[in-house]
C-alpha cells in the first residue's frame, strides 16, 4: 500500500532582527522529514533549499529589494509514502528599515536630532 504524507499546515515567515538578510520559518505537521522550497519574485523556477527533520529553519544571506516566495513539503518516510502537497506559500520583500519622523533642532551651537527607529533591530543607533 502506498500512502501520502500529511501536507504542513501553519506556515509562518518571520524576518528576524538579527540580521537584515534573515527570515524564520514554521510550520506544524506530523512527518520525520520535511523539504523546504523557494522561488524569487513568483517564478516558476523553484529551488529545494534544504531538507530538514525540524518544524523550523532560519534563513540568512537573503538579497534587500528582492521578493522571495517560500513553501515547505512532507517527505514520504520510505518508498510506500509518497510527499504531501506543498503548504500555502508564504512570501517576503526585504526592504531597509527606514527611521520615522526625524528632526533637527538647532541652537546658538547646539543640533539635537531626533528620530523614530525601525521596528527591526538595526546597527548605528
Amino acid at each position: 500500500t502506498v500512502t501520502v504524507s500529511e501536507r504542513p499546515t501553519d506556515l509562518t515567515l518571520t524576518r528576524l532582527g538579527t540580521g537584515l538578510d534573515h527570515v524564520h520559518l514554521s510550520w506544524t505537521g506530523s512527518s520525520s522529514r520535511y523539504e523546504v522550497f523557494y522561488s524569487l519574485g513568483g517564478s516558476d523556477n523553484i529551488q529545494s533549499l534544504v531538507n530538514t527533520t525540524h518544524t523550523t529553519y532560519a534563513i540568512a544571506g537573503l538579497t534587500q529589494g528582492q521578493r522571495y516566495e517560500f513553501f515547505v513539503v512532507s517527505d514520504g518516510n520510505d518508498d510506500r509514502v509518497l510527499p504531501s502537497a506543498k503548504s500555502s506559500i508564504k512570501s517576503m520583500t526585504l526592504t531597509l528599515p527606514s527611521v520615522s519622523d526625524f528632526t533637527a533642532t538647532s541652537t546658538s551651537n547646539t543640533i539635537t536630532l531626533t528620530w523614530i527607529k525601525p521596528p527591526i533591530p538595526s546597527n548605528g543607533y
